[in-house]
């Protein structure tokens, strides 16, 4: 995109006339349109490519955060409990109040556990002990 630009941007100083009002207006405005045009030709290609009859491989699966959970649960990284805690309140947008009463503790004790498995899957992930496929 940067190299379409600056070409725009190079392309219209060769041909300025400069003795015309405004050239470094009409300069950025000749690399914005380059940038546009290449936008729009890449749009006009996926497009074209998504409506071919080839197949295509899905998305992945293993990138969800549910099966990260999953995961994390399976390998004693964090309990169910944490698991499902991080689930409503992180995923679904829960608030820790209302699921309080679901865990029979108060919204702040949660708020904690939720914090240090947070904290634990944060290591893992960076440990590498949770990528790949389930």
């Amino acid at each position: 995109m940067e190299s379409e630009v600056l070409t725009g941007f190079l392309e219209a100083l060769n041909t300025a006339d400069p003795s015309r009002d405004r050239l470094a207006a009409r300069l950025i405005w000749a690399g914005r349109r380059a940038g546009t045009h290449l936008v729009w030709a890449d749009a006009r290609h996926e497009q074209a490519k998504a409506q071919t009859a080839e197949s295509h491989l899905p998305p992945p699966l293993y990138g969800h955060p549910d099966l990260l959970l999953g995961r994390a649960v399976a390998q004693n990284v964090i309990s169910a409990e944490i698991a499902e805690l991080i689930g409503a309140t992180r995923l679904d947008g829960v608030s820790v109040d209302k699921v309080a009463q679901r865990f029979d503790a108060t919204a702040q004790i949660l708020r904690m556990r939720r914090r240090r498995g947070e904290l634990r899957l944060l290591e893992a992930v960076r440990e590498g002990l949770l990528s790949g496929a389930p």
